[in-house]
């Protein structure tokens, strides 16, 4: 392992936060994108609105649009290939 991977003693408090979200996201979002799309695709694609209205909320439907909000939101994280300290300004320490 690299030490751009764990060396974070040499970054100021501020950079040490920034560092650690960071790096959060670039181990978690592919992780989470994964789990996500796996169960999207289980999910009939044609699924549609249940006919009674109490059942809306627990319908296949619900969750098909609330699986595809969320890895919409996700595209805005990454790709976080590269570790944190390999980033400017850090690169320069």
């Amino acid at each position: 392992m690299p030490e751009t991977e764990y060396r974070f003693d040499r970054l100021t408090e501020d950079e040490y936060e920034d560092c650690f979200r960071y790096e959060l996201l670039r181990i978690n979002v592919p992780r989470l994108r994964i789990k996500l799309r796996q169960e999207l695709s289980s999910i009939p694609a044609d699924v549609e609105m249940p006919p009674e209205p109490d059942e809306v909320w627990a319908s296949s439907l619900v969750r098909k649009t609330e699986l595809e909000d969320q890895l919409e939101m996700l595209s805005m994280y990454g790709p976080y290939e590269r570790p944190c300290l390999e980033l400017r300004p850090f690169t320069n320490r």
